[in-house]
């Protein structure tokens, strides 16, 4: 691995800590362990914060990858990454969020996130030394695509319940919002798993 592509993934692994931390907070929001306020504003800022680091990744990521394969596969993990942090904000500002402690299957699907999210981040640790930890970083590809499958499954049963039980038009219109973000949540996680293991040669 060449230094500028060590650069590159250093810079990268600062945003999955980035996004490893909205995902706890987020997860923390729908157990109701961390005030409504608190929790939305610790969120915004982790995604301001990806903003800004945004230009000098993409700069570092030009810089290091000139394949063009392997280049719009980088881009594509880096905007897959993006669009998760900002989909953390967004759902962290919907209603009926904070009144989701006893629903436990968005419970899970939000568990399900922050795990997929903190595989994600371990997995990128070990990319300057890949070769070392090749069957690491394949194993918590693996967890993530996992993850997703039980939360898919997880969405599905929680929609089914939904239509049973649900208070209200109001409340299954917003609780259905919450479970879709939640799911495509994980499916752009295992997006990224899969990204990373093409740009880094791994073989799934």
């Amino acid at each position: 691995m060449s230094g500028k592509e060590e650069k590159f993934w250093e810079k990268f692994c600062e945003s999955l800590v980035r996004l490893r931390n909205a995902g706890e907070i987020l997860q923390q929001l729908v157990h109701g362990t961390v005030a409504e306020q608190d929790g939305q504003n610790e969120i915004h800022k982790l995604a301001l914060a990806e903003r800004s680091a945004c230009p000098l990744l993409y700069e570092r990521m030009y810089r290091a990858f000139h394949g063009q394969a392997e280049s719009e596969t980088v881009r594509l993990l880096v905007e897959k990454a993006e669009s998760l942090i900002a989909e953390a904000d967004e759902v962290a500002l919907l209603p009926l969020l904070y009144e989701s402690s006893e629903n436990q299957r968005m419970a899970m699907l939000a568990e399900l996130v922050q795990h997929a999210l903190q595989e994600l981040e371990r997995m990128a640790g070990y990319s300057s030394i890949l070769e070392e930890n090749y069957m690491k970083a394949e194993a918590r590809a693996q967890k993530i695509l996992n993850y997703e499958i039980r939360g898919t499954n997880c969405y599905r049963e929680a929609l089914r319940q939904l239509m049973e039980e649900t208070r209200g038009p109001a409340s299954l219109v917003w609780q259905k919002e919450i479970y879709e973000r939640l799911r495509h949540m994980l499916v752009a996680a295992a997006d990224c798993a899969v990204l990373y293991r093409e740009a880094c040669g791994i073989s799934g």
